[in-house]
């Protein structure tokens, strides 16, 4: 386990978040070795940016987690550490398209 942050806490979600990027992150790159590459994809099939396409997969984990906090942890179809490692997995993906969008231009 990586220590990021010398609270145990905080480095055991993010520690996860890393495992969860490197796991999803091959499901989703199809072999081009590019980590937005997904959101690419669906953009050109659906005509939206890849932007607001992260913006989609964004909502339901943010949704999920007003949903868990508005009833008091009780309605949980997946863990909501799942959920959380997801929101910022999330952000670190659009800090990622931002980047791209930027060598781009």
């Amino acid at each position: 386990m990586m220590e990021f942050t010398g609270d145990v806490d905080f480095d055991n979600i993010l520690n996860k978040c890393v495992e969860i990027l490197k796991v999803k992150g091959e499901d989703y790159t199809l072999g081009t070795g590019r980590r937005t590459h997904n959101f690419h994809t669906v953009a050109e099939f659906t005509g939206m940016t890849p932007e607001q396409v992260l913006g989609v997969y964004l909502y339901k984990h943010v949704s999920s987690l007003f949903s868990y906090i508005k009833s008091g942890g009780q309605r949980e179809s997946e863990p909501i550490e799942e959920r959380l490692c997801d929101i910022i997995n999330y952000c670190l993906l659009c800090s990622k398209l931002i980047s791209e969008k930027k060598q781009s231009s």
